[in-house]
């Protein structure tokens, strides 16, 4: 569900999945950052909320004492170097070896109409829901708030339909480019920027190519690419569509990102995409998709390789493959309509219907995961490429004084542990409370004391949650989330158990490189198992996602590293992959 990050971090108590009879506990909690709310809610939906302010913080590079307390922290940031995303190429490839399978143009994939609306965040829809298609529409400007020079508000229709997961295009291209991160051998993400202004002021066609620079570097494919792999092509059509010359193989794309930019044709002059394009669409960081309505006019703008079609005029799609360009058409919402575009040959279809389980017609990703589907015959592989291991989990709640879930770990050594991992989830049509964590327990007992940082499947930020002893209710201590993005959008998590074995902390992030702190604690004992937690809250089998689960000492950690235990009644495993 889209709603605006929290402004304070929420204190919860309770017991049942969502917050409910408070949980008793011997520690003192102190809290930074502005007012913070503590919330005892009732399994009836009786709750009494008090509010107050405290001072004592703590960094995920500090120390902290032993004892029996516990201090949750909003405000303290650890940033780290976000490593430099580049993809090399050399012809059809980014290795310089002979690159195979399928390319650009002769595979079928699900795109997201008005990506950053839907209900799924933007980290689910690429990685849970398998679509390497988005769109984003930008404007200029945004009532009551002033303009952000050189860079762009992300939303639909001001006022009246303007959620959002990220409310600028700088923050959408983060998201994004922290997925690319977490797997960076992944196939090509594509881009479809819709503007809805034109250019002028601080929002010239240079700030835009800034922008994905900026958040790409060289993963970003650009004309330039396509211009100098067909060696005496003068405009991008030629350099597709001229013998010999075609676009690029899916493989020399791993890792790359492409957007193309929406919003009107090429005919005026003084129009966006023309404005953008300017004497040399060579020499520009993004494509144009100019809206075409007749195969007449295919050839009409030599720097359109790319078409951008209603639904209506599903049917010039063929003429699109057929000229060796590229198609996407909006909007396909239901069978007839996807059924359509699929046998019109169209590249990407944009639909809103995100989620895979709940309209399995609306899929192009296949059992393994790889997201695309070939449009003809072609070799095309299972899988794509990613460190992922998948818990699947039929259970209740990781709650109260006992727990029924999975837990699949490890038992820790002595000295300083950390984790990290980001997680998918479903994120619509799915119990909300179902949840998948980063877990320092005390023993396998299903009641044992622990400490882990989850994030609930649905309408919910990440959480640190607590048992200090053995048997003792759950507390939890929600992410106060990130300025601009919606609550549900943060998806990273980092567990740190210290030297001590006996303190924990637990820290969110939206982008896997600055980290905060939400909550940490000293036991009364060592915290000796470290690994994956997770509980489908009832809703039956559940999977649920680990992406790039790293320990710390170690390394990438993949299903055959983990012991799974069942706790309570919880059934289940782990397998490595989608």
């Amino acid at each position: 569900m889209l709603r605006p990050a929290l402004l304070v971090p929420l204190v919860l108590s309770a017991c049942g999945g969502a917050p409910g009879a408070t949980a008793g506990g011997s520690g003192s909690e102190s809290e930074t950052g502005a007012s913070t709310t503590t919330t005892s809610e009732a399994p009836t939906g009786g709750k009494t909320t008090s509010s107050g302010t405290t001072s004592s913080g703590t960094t995920s590079s500090g120390t902290t004492s032993s004892g029996t307390t516990s201090s949750t922290t909003a405000s303290s940031t650890v940033t780290t170097e976000a490593p430099t995303t580049t993809a090399a190429t050399t012809g059809d490839t980014t290795t310089g070896a002979e690159a195979s399978g399928p390319r650009y143009h002769e595979v079928r994939q699900k795109s997201s109409h008005n990506a950053f609306q839907r209900h799924e965040a933007l980290f689910d829809q690429i990685v849970y829901h398998r679509i390497r298609s988005l769109e984003l529409d930008i404007h200029t400007g945004k009532a009551f708030e002033a303009a952000l020079a050189g860079d762009w508000f992300v939303y639909h229709t001001d006022v009246i339909d303007d959620d959002t997961h990220c409310r600028t295009l700088s923050q959408c291209l983060d998201q994004v480019a922290a997925f690319a991160r977490a797997v960076p051998a992944h196939e090509v993400v594509t881009l479809w920027i819709d503007l809805k202004d034109g250019f002028g002021g601080g929002h010239q066609p240079d700030d835009l190519d800034a922008l994905l620079a900026a958040a790409f570097a060289d993963a970003l494919v650009r004309p330039e690419e396509l211009l100098a792999a067909c060696p005496g092509a003068t405009t991008l059509q030629e350099a597709v569509t001229t013998r010999g010359c075609t676009w690029p193989r899916l493989e020399a794309w791993r890792g790359r990102v492409i957007a193309m930019l929406t919003g009107g044709d090429l005919d005026d002059p003084s129009g966006p995409l023309a404005t953008y394009v300017g004497a040399d669409a060579g020499a520009r960081a993004a494509f144009v998709a100019p809206g075409l309505s007749d195969a007449q006019d295919l050839f009409k703008h030599s720097a359109a390789i790319v078409h951008n079609l209603e639904i209506g005029d599903v049917t010039v799609a063929e003429a699109v493959r057929a000229a060796g360009m590229v198609s996407r058409v909006w909007v396909a919402d239901d069978e007839g309509a996807w059924a359509a575009a699929e046998q019109a040959g169209v590249h990407h279809i944009a639909t809103n219907q995100i989620n895979r389980d709940e309209d399995p017609w609306a899929n192009t990703a296949g059992p393994q995961g790889w997201p695309f589907t070939c449009i003809a015959d072609c070799e095309a592989p299972a899988s794509e490429s990613a460190a992922i291991v998948t818990v699947t989990v039929d259970s209740g709640d990781l709650w109260g004084g006992s727990d029924e879930g999975l837990f699949a770990g490890a038992l820790a050594g002595a000295g300083e542990v950390v984790w990290t991992a980001a997680i998918a989830a479903p994120n619509s049509h799915v119990e909300p409370w179902a949840k998948a964590c980063l877990a320092a327990r005390a023993g396998l007992q299903a009641d044992a004391a622990y400490l882990a940082i989850c994030r609930p499947a649905d309408d919910h930020p990440l959480r640190v949650q607590r048992r200090e002893t053995a048997g003792a209710g759950t507390e939890a201590f929600e992410f106060a989330g990130v300025p601009g993005l919606t609550g549900e959008s943060p998806a990273f998590v980092r567990l740190e158990r210290l030297a001590d074995a006996s303190c924990v902390r637990g820290l969110g992030s939206s982008d896997g490189v600055g980290w905060t702190a939400i909550a940490e604690h000293c036991f009364s004992e060592p915290l000796t198992h470290v690994g994956l937690a997770a509980a489908s809250h009832g809703a039956g089998p559940l999977p649920l996602l680990f992406v790039a689960p790293t320990a710390t000492p170690g390394g990438p950690v993949a299903a055959a590293d983990l012991t799974v235990t069942p706790l309570g009644a919880g059934v289940g495993g782990v397998a490595d992959g989608w």
